[in-house]
C-alpha cells in the first residue's frame, strides 16, 4: 500500500492554470497564443508527483509495481474510455469517410496509448487539418502513459542497483533527452513535438525535483521571490509563444523551469501567488483538470464544425459553461467512483476491461459510416473520389516503365487504340480533370496520356520544399518522357494553382528554387510564376503547344462541415461557395500572369472555372449531382463540366 504524500493544494491550482491555458489556446480565446505550453506544465507535475510517491514507497520498502499500475489504470482509463467512445459516436455520425477513418485510427491507438506515434506521422499539431481529429489531444495522454509504464521499472532498477549514483544517472538521461529534443526539433519538428524521447526530459525534470528538493536550501527572502519570477515566465510563454516557433526545443525550457520553480518555492509559502493558486475555485478547477482536458477538445472541434470562420465569442462562453458542467459530472460520476474505492478492485477492473474491449471492438468493426445520419450525404460527395481513383486504375498505361518517375503515374485515356497526341501533366487536379477529358476525347476520337502525382504541380526549376532528390529527378524524367514522344503535340498543365499562389495559398506547400546561385529572395507567388514560366518555355522550345488551365474554384469548407452547417443552421449551398468576384480577387496574381503568357503567344489558357459558374457563385451541386468531392477536388460530374472548356480545342485536332 502506498504511503500517502502530503496534499499540496497549490499544485492543483497550478494544474488549473495549465488546463485553462490549453483550453483558451484551442478556443482562440484571450490572445493565449502559447497556451499549448500548459501540457508541459502537466508533464512536470506528473513527473514530480509520481516520483514522490514511488520514492517514498521505496524508502519505506512498501512499493508495489502492481499496485502502482492499478492506481494509474483506475485514474486514467474510465474517463478516457467514455470520452473515446462518445468521440467515436460523433465521428461516425458527422464525418465523411476519409475524416472518419482518420479519427478511428487515432481512437484505436489512443486506447493502446500510442496515438502520439500515429499523429506524429500524419498531423502537425498547429495545422488547420488538426481540427478534423476529435482525439488529437490524446497524444499527451499517450506520452504520460508510456512514461508511467517504463518509468517505475527504470527507477526501481537504478534505485536498487545504482545505489547513490541513481540520481546522477537520472540527470544524465534527462540531459540526453533534452539534447535530442533541441537538435531534432530542427530536423523533424512534427515528430519531435509528439515524441516521448523528446518529451521525456520534461517529466524527468519533475522527477529530479522530487528526488532533490529537500537538498536545496534557500533563504526565505529569496524563496519568496521565486513564485513571482516563475509566474512571469509562464505568463510570458502563454502570451508570447505562438505556433511559428520550433517547439518544444529550447523554448520548452521556459515552462518547464517555471513549473519547477513554482513547485519548489510554493511549498509552505505565504506569497500572493500561493494565495491565488490555493483559492478554492482555482483548486477545484485543478481537481477536475483531467475531465476538463479530456472533454474540451472534442467539444470544441464539434462546435467549430458548425462555423466556417472562428466560433463566435458568445458561443465560446457557452461552450466553457457546458465544458465545466460536463467535467464536474464526469469527475463525480466517473473519476471518483473508480479512484476512491466505490467499486471493489475486482469489480472496478472487470468494468474497465469489459468497457475497453467493447469500445475497441466497436471501433474496429465500424469501418464504414456511410449508413449514419450524415454518412449517406457525406458519401454522396466523397464517393466521387473513389469513382475517379477506380477510373484511373483501369487506365494505367501499359508498356511504360514508371519506376524512374518516382510516384508520377502514367495513364492512357480517350481512344486508347490510337496513338496519343496530347498529354495532361500535373497534380491531383490534373488526375480529376482526366476523368472528364476521357469522355470528351472518346467523342472526338482523340487519345491522351496523363502524368500526375498528387501534391506536386508541374513546374521546372522550382519544387515543393518537401520534395526529396528522387522526386526532383522525376521531374527531369517526365520532361525526357515528353521529349522522347514527338507525337505529343499538345501539353496540358493543370494543378491546384491557388494552393501555391494568391489568397488561398497553403503554408505547407512552400516552394523553393533549385539553383538560387545569387541568393535572391523570392516571394512564394513569384516562385510559382517562375516554375510555370520555365516549364512553358521548355515545352515551347520542343515545338509543343502549351495549354494551362485556370485554378478550380474552391469551397469555403470541407464536405462534412458543409453538411453539418446545412443541417443545423439551414444554410444554402451558395453559402459555401465563392462568388466570381471573390475568385478573381483570390487568384488575381496568377490569372494576370496567365493572361500575359497568352498575350505573348506562349500558351493557350483554358478557363475551366467558367464551366462551374452559376448565377454569381460557383456551383456545388448541379442537377442533384455533387460538383465537388471535397473542398477543392471536382467530382466526376464536376470534371465532366470542366472538360467542356476543351470542346473547341478538341474539335480542331485532326
Amino acid at each position: 500500500m502506498s504511503n500517502a504524500i502530503k496534499y499540496r493544494p497549490e499544485i492543483d491550482g497550478l494544474r488549473a492554470i495549465a488546463v485553462m491555458a490549453v483550453i483558451f489556446f484551442h478556443l482562440h480565446f484571450g490572445g493565449v497564443t502559447g497556451g499549448y505550453i500548459g501540457v508541459d506544465v502537466f508533464f512536470v507535475i506528473s513527473g514530480y508527483l509520481i516520483t514522490g510517491i514511488i520514492l517514498k514507497d521505496c524508502e519505506s520498502g512498501s512499493f508495489s509495481l502492481l499496485h502502482f499500475y492499478q492506481r494509474r489504470i483506475r485514474r486514467i482509463l474510465p474517463l478516457a474510455l467514455v470520452v473515446c467512445f462518445l468521440s467515436f459516436c460523433a465521428a461516425y455520425t458527422f464525418y465523411d469517410k476519409l475524416t472518419y477513418g482518420s479519427n478511428t485510427h487515432v481512437l484505436k491507438r489512443s486506447l493502446l496509448f500510442i496515438s502520439n506515434f500515429l499523429i506524429a506521422d500524419k498531423q502537425n499539431y498547429f495545422a488547420p487539418q488538426a481540427y478534423d481529429l476529435l482525439f488529437l489531444h490524446s497524444w499527451s495522454l499517450s506520452i504520460e502513459e508510456q512514461f508511467y509504464i517504463l518509468f517505475p521499472l527504470l527507477f526501481i532498477l537504478l534505485y536498487k542497483y545504482a545505489n547513490k549514483k541513481y540520481k546522477s544517472i537520472w540527470i544524465v538521461l534527462t540531459t540526453l533527452s533534452f539534447i535530442f529534443n533541441v537538435i531534432y526539433v530542427y530536423i523533424d519538428p512534427k515528430y519531435t513535438f509528439y515524441s516521448p524521447f523528446a518529451r521525456a526530459w520534461e517529466l524527468m525534470a519533475g522527477a529530479i525535483l522530487a528526488m532533490g528538493e529537500s537538498k536545496v536550501k534557500l533563504s526565505e527572502k529569496r524563496k519568496n521571490w521565486l513564485p513571482y519570477l516563475a509566474t512571469a515566465m509562464l505568463v510570458t510563454g502563454f502570451f508570447m509563444y505562438n505556433n511559428s516557433i520550433a517547439y518544444p526545443g529550447a523554448y520548452a525550457l521556459l515552462p518547464v523551469s517555471a513549473t519547477i520553480l513554482l513547485i519548489y518555492s510554493l511549498k509552505d509559502s505565504k506569497t500572493y501567488v500561493y494565495k491565488v493558486l490555493t483559492f478554492k475555485p482555482v483548486v477545484f478547477t485543478g481537481t477536475i483538470s483531467y475531465s476538463l482536458y479530456m472533454w474540451h477538445y472534442p467539444l470544441f472541434i464539434l462546435a467549430s464544425s458548425l462555423y466556417l470562420e472562428d466560433v463566435p465569442f458568445v458561443v465560446k462562453w457557452c461552450l466553457l459553461v457546458v465544458l465545466f458542467l460536463l467535467s464536474i459530472c464526469s469527475y463525480y460520476f466517473i473519476e471518483r467512483p473508480f479512484r476512491t474505492g466505490y467499486f471493489k478492485p475486482t469489480m472496478a477492473f472487470a468494468i474497465i476491461a469489459i468497457s475497453w474491449i467493447g469500445v475497441y471492438v466497436t471501433i474496429k468493426l465500424s469501418a464504414d459510416n456511410r449508413n449514419s445520419r450524415f454518412g449517406k450525404e457525406n458519401y454522396r460527395f466523397t464517393y466521387e473520389e473513389e469513382k475517379i481513383q477506380t477510373f484511373l486504375a483501369k487506365h494505367q498505361a501499359k508498356g511504360i516503365d514508371t519506376a524512374y518517375l518516382s510516384g508520377f503515374k502514367v495513364y492512357h485515356i480517350g481512344c486508347t487504340d490510337k496513338v496519343p497526341c496530347m498529354l495532361i501533366y500535373g497534380d491531383s487536379h490534373a488526375a480529376v480533370l482526366a476523368y472528364g477529358l476521357d469522355n470528351l476525347a472518346k467523342q472526338k476520337g482523340i487519345s491522351l496520356y496523363v502524368i500526375v502525382r498528387p501534391g506536386y504541380p508541374p513546374l521546372l526549376g522550382v519544387h515543393r520544399q518537401a520534395s526529396d532528390t528522387k522526386i526532383i529527378n522525376a521531374y527531369i524524367h517526365v520532361l525526357q518522357f515528353i521529349r522522347s514522344h514527338n507525337e505529343l503535340k499538345t501539353i496540358i498543365l493543370s494543378a491546384r494553382w491557388s494552393a501555391y499562389c494568391g489568397e488561398l495559398k497553403r503554408p505547407n506547400n512552400k516552394l523553393v528554387i533549385e539553383q538560387n546561385i545569387y541568393g535572391k529572395n523570392y516571394l512564394q507567388d513569384s516562385l510559382l510564376i517562375l516554375g510555370v514560366t520555365n516549364i512553358a518555355d521548355t515545352f515551347c522550345k520542343m515545338n509543343r503547344k502549351v495549354v494551362i488551365t485556370t485554378p478550380v474554384p474552391e469551397l469555403r469548407s470541407n464536405v462534412y462541415k458543409m453538411i453539418a452547417i446545412r443541417t443545423f443552421r439551414r444554410k444554402p449551398y451558395e453559402y459555401f461557395s465563392y462568388s466570381h468576384e471573390e475568385y478573381i480577387k483570390q487568384n488575381k496574381f496568377f490569372l494576370t500572369f496567365l493572361s500575359q503568357l497568352e498575350e505573348q503567344n506562349k500558351v493557350v489558357i483554358i478557363d475551366v472555372a467558367k464551366q462551374l459558374l452559376g448565377n454569381n457563385n460557383y456551383k456545388i451541386v448541379s442537377d442533384g449531382h455533387p460538383i465537388y468531392s471535397d473542398n477543392n477536388h471536382l467530382s466526376s460530374s464536376g470534371s465532366t463540366l470542366a472538360a467542356n472548356a476543351f470542346e473547341n480545342m478538341f474539335k480542331n485536332i485532326k
